[in-house]
């Protein structure tokens, strides 16, 4: 039993919580720290900026040493890692840089013309499809094309039925006009001979002939 105030008790048994729940309570830092030791953190230490990594770190301290990131590698968030991270690689087929990588910034790479990324990860470049024009052939295209080539067949072979019929009729006149060409002839000829008898002139009582005045005169007398 406790031989103090209650008051007294109470807070005494209060701080003595506190003492033992101090070292489970979590550590909360900055976006720019992180806790140490590791096991139990007590402390909130820096992390290395943007571009450098954690080339030392002291045991009994927060104190760290941080180094530029080299070879090609990079590291764009504050960190405690003891490495930097490799930076992409853009020379890959039908690929090409859309900004070089550099000790804060990753490269980003992009597809050559006519090309497109595989996936959103884009670490593969494939042709466009013919039917899909990056933004210059919208797909109904091809519908266009089907509609207006489906009626253009039956056009042609209608104008070649034309032409066909037009020909055997040229050919039929010809060979009406060549068959009739002669008995239209021999219809003149029979008509001009027919008009040639009937223009004859009668004959008259006074026809001329060769004979004597004297006989001339006494048929026209009688």
């Amino acid at each position: 039993m406790c031989t103090m105030q209650p008051l007294c008790c109470l807070v005494f048994t209060f701080l003595c919580g506190l003492s033992f729940l101090s070292p489970v309570l979590s550590l909360h830092c900055n976006t720019t720290q992180y806790g140490w030791p590791m096991e139990k953190q007590q402390f909130c230490c820096n992390m290395c900026p943007p571009g450098k990594r954690m080339a030392r770190r002291s045991v009994t301290s927060c104190e760290i040493e941080c180094e530029l990131c080299i070879d090609n590698r990079y590291m764009d968030t504050y960190n405690n890692k003891m490495s930097c991270e490799i930076c992409e690689n853009c020379l890959k087929p039908n690929m090409e840089y859309r900004l070089h990588c550099n000790v804060t910034h990753n490269a980003v790479c992009k597809c050559k013309a006519n090309y497109e990324c595989k996936d959103q990860s884009c670490k593969q470049c494939v042709p466009i499809p013919s039917t899909t024009t990056k933004s210059t052939l919208p797909p109904s295209t091809t519908g266009v094309i089907s509609i207006v080539w489906t009626p253009s067949q039956p056009i042609k072979d209608t104008i070649w039925f034309l032409v066909i019929i037009a020909l055997l009729c040229a050919g039929i006149a010809i060979a009406v006009v060549t068959k009739i060409h002669p008995f239209i002839l021999w219809i003149k000829s029979k008509h001009g001979y027919l008009l040639a008898q009937d223009s004859l002139p009668e004959p008259s009582g006074c026809e001329e002939v060769s004979t004597p005045v004297q006989e001339v005169l006494g048929k026209c007398e009688v």
